[in-house]
């Protein structure tokens, strides 16, 4: 587009109308802004759409105190559009203002969160005597970073400036929804857009010296290209790329508030004609001609009729509560579900050493190799670490201490580790080792006791129990090195020697060998033929131990003095946690619910990053009554998509899906008792299960099933050869 055909930045007298401030005000306003990116078009047409370019707009501690205060909006009215009950307010004695929705008051940590990492960090944070503002996990967070809490003195709540600012915005916004006859139910969008062009404003306050309230925060010109570009709430057409004919590709709207999460600077929250609020990059005003025509009149009452049915009116509420699984925007919050609010969040792990707890073969005197533990840095006379971290590990100069069977610690550099590291381990990790002999055994609780020995099946035979459970051998290795390995791991590797053992022990007998032993010991020439003494331990990766239970995992930090298994549980429980609903305690679950557990399954990445995957037992259920069948596409129509993308020039690109199986609803009726996994607080309760969990068998069917509406609803067509294949024509010729 040429740029004579965009409209000229906007005036005052359309920035007075548009913001309903006083002209002066905002001659001053447009003095201390910006509006780099002016996207009104001079022809009214959605023909093309709007460029995606937003970097003049796209691309921090806070220097002064901030004022923090909830307010609440009326109960009779219900939830707003997207279920919040109250807001959270930030605000500075220079007029900035920043508003945080949320459904419940106990949410405020998570308000306070959002706000250090969106906007930034203040020096103090100044609230009320609310038990979540100024402790639990408010007060860790602000401790962690370094933001001093001031509490203030009861009764006196003109001394917070969050109070004035609070009646300000409240007013402000009620003028909004009266004047444009918006449902009350949208305040929660009215007060984050009043927030916004409050700290937007050039106002008369000595101390902003003629900037705006968040320049003098960020020291950064305000742009207000996206907020100063539709009224609240005015009509507007946005472009539907999905529309398939002979419906249009312009559809009516109301445009609320720019969005700040998602998709580009420019776009912004519509309300469109299904009732839904989606965020739209292509919208504009209605022309002077559309306004006066009686045709897009009626289709502007009849729009206002079905919100009104749907969302109440600008003096009333609705007339049912409204389903806000439906109505609001298809972006869940992510700490949505209450009991991982006291994880922390990925971005707040503390660094770790990778190499720390490790255990490398290193060669000894004698070239004999031996089992060392690097058990911290080397340290200098002076007490400080030697050598330092690089991302290239040739130049990577740490110093490790790494301690031997025997006592000896040897100093050993960062990269020799890891060359010998690789050098011990298979291409998946694991450490393969030659037994020497079996030096001892134990046995725990689980074990089962010789009464308990035997079951009786259904027609009425005895038979031995197989099983392992409880039994545990001590290994001593090639390198006179010794550990402890589970006997179902054991005994089908060196099945004859633990035969053996367990006959000079006389543990024959036990349960957990009775059942194989004797038939092993006489076939002992055909296996001993057929076996190798090489061991892969399964309990190590990259030299680390791997645990096999979530409680296993925290015994392992707790030996190691580190956080990084749990860390690892708790990324994977804030990914996995949407999956789960809490049973009220007085619902009474109903009878074709399936009970179904979950276990942690644990593993070691090449970086070594500790990685966690929460998987249900899914074999442990009765086969569901219809196809669990999931397809995926042939490697030909790969190689034949492939060679046409080469033929025609085109660009290839991937992408992957995160938690894929997690982003469709479960089709079986599942429900669990959750584990330690999801904290103390929670542990023992029944949930239900939701979404496509891990290990359930409809999870791949649920999934695809999912993925296929999606395609669907973007325009895409299976292909008659490949149903995994799938296409649409481009839009862009």
């Amino acid at each position: 587009m040429a740029s004579g055909e965009r409209q000229a930045l906007i005036s005052p007298e359309e920035l007075a109308n548009t913001w309903r401030i006083s002209l002066d005000t905002a001659k001053s306003t447009i003095q201390a802004t910006t509006q780099r990116l002016v996207r009104s078009m001079l022809t009214p047409t959605l023909n093309h759409r709007y460029t995606t370019n937003d970097r003049m707009l796209r691309y921090k501690r806070l220097s002064c105190p901030m004022f923090t205060d909830t307010f609440f909006a009326a109960k009779k009215l219900g939830p707003s559009i997207r279920g919040f009950h109250c807001s959270q307010i930030f605000a500075t004695d220079f007029g900035y203002v920043a508003v945080r929705n949320m459904k419940r008051r106990a949410e405020f940590p998570l308000a306070l969160k959002s706000f250090f990492k969106e906007v930034g960090v203040p020096d103090t944070l100044i609230a009320d005597g609310a038990p979540e503002q100024v402790a639990g996990d408010a007060r860790r967070l602000c401790q962690k970073a370094q933001c001093h809490v001031d509490q203030l003195q009861p009764g006196t709540p003109w001394t917070n400036r969050a109070e004035l600012n609070v009646g300000i915005l409240k007013q402000r916004t009620k003028k909004d929804l009266k004047a444009s006859g918006s449902p009350m139910t949208f305040w929660c969008y009215c007060a984050e857009r009043q927030a916004r062009i409050m700290s937007a404003t050039c106002r008369n306050i000595y101390s902003l010296n003629g900037l705006t309230p968040l320049s003098k925060l960020t020291g950064e010109p305000t742009d207000i290209s996206a907020l100063s570009e539709f009224d609240w709430y005015e009509w507007v057409y946005w472009r539907d790329d999905n529309a398939s004919y002979p419906f249009p590709h312009e559809r009516l709207g109301r445009a609320l508030v720019p969005c700040d999460s998602v998709g580009t600077a420019m776009s912004q929250w519509v309300l469109n004609d299904d009732m839904k609020v989606i965020p739209v990059l292509t919208a504009r005003k209605l022309t002077k001609d559309e306004l006066l025509r009686e045709s897009e009149r009626r289709k502007r009452e009849e729009f206002d009729r079905a919100v009104n049915s749907k969302f109440g009116s600008s003096t009333k509420g609705p007339s049912k509560p409204v389903d806000l699984a439906k109505n609001n925007e298809a972006y869940p919050h992510p700490d949505d579900n209450p009991w991982y609010d006291h994880l922390q969040n990925v971005d707040d792990y503390d660094n770790y050493d990778e190499y720390v707890n490790m255990e490398v073969l290193l060669p000894r005197d004698g070239g004999v190799t031996k089992a060392g533990k690097v058990i911290g840095r080397s340290v200098d006379k002076n007490g400080n670490v030697s050598g330092k971290q690089h991302n290239n590990p040739i130049l990577d100069t740490r110093l490790y201490d790494v301690q031997f069977p025997d006592g000896s610690i040897e100093k050993l550099a960062a990269n020799r580790i890891a060359v010998n590291l690789y050098a011990s381990v298979d291409k998946y990790g694991h450490r393969h080792s030659a037994v020497r002999q079996i030096v001892g055994h134990r046995h725990n609780t689980d074990a089962i006791s010789k009464d308990k020995a035997f079951v009786i099946d259904q027609a009425g035979r005895r038979h031995r129990r197989k099983t392992t459970k409880g039994w545990d051998l001590k290994i001593e290795w090639e390198d006179r090195s010794t550990s402890w390995m589970p006997l179902v791991d054991i005994k089908e590797t060196i099945p004859v020697d633990v035969a053996e053992y367990a006959k000079a022990n006389r543990l024959d007998k036990e349960p957990a060998f009775a059942w194989w032993v004797p038939h092993t010991l006489k076939k002992r020439d055909q296996i001993i033929s057929a076996v190798h003494k090489r061991v892969r331990l399964p309990s190590t990766k990259y030299g680390i131990r791997v645990p096999r239970s979530t409680r296993q995992a925290l015994e392992f930090d707790r030996i190691n003095g580190d956080s990084v298994w749990q860390d690892a549980i708790n990324k994977e429980m804030r990914d996995v946690a949407v999956a789960f609903k809490l049973k009220d305690d007085d619902e009474r679950i109903g009878n074709d619910y399936k009970s179904v557990g979950f276990h942690m399954v644990f593993d070691i990445k090449m970086d070594f990053t500790r990685k966690a995957r929460l998987v249900a037992d899914g074999h442990k259920v009765p086969d569901p009554a219809v196809s669990t069948y999931s397809g995926v596409v042939s490697r030909e129509s790969v190689r034949i998509a492939f060679t046409y993308a080469a033929l025609n020039e085109l660009d290839i690109m991937a992408a992957d899906i995160g938690n894929a199986y997690l982003q469709a609803l479960t089709s079986g009726k599942y429900y669990t008792k959750l584990g330690p996994e999801f904290g103390p607080d929670y542990e023992g309760r029944i949930a239900y299960i939701v979404q496509a969990a891990y290990g359930l068998k409809e999870a791949g069917a649920d999934f695809r099933n999912h993925l296929r509406d999606c395609m669907c609803h973007l325009g895409y067509e299976p292909s008659n050869a490949d149903n995994d294949v799938w296409t649409r024509l481009a839009t862009n010729g």
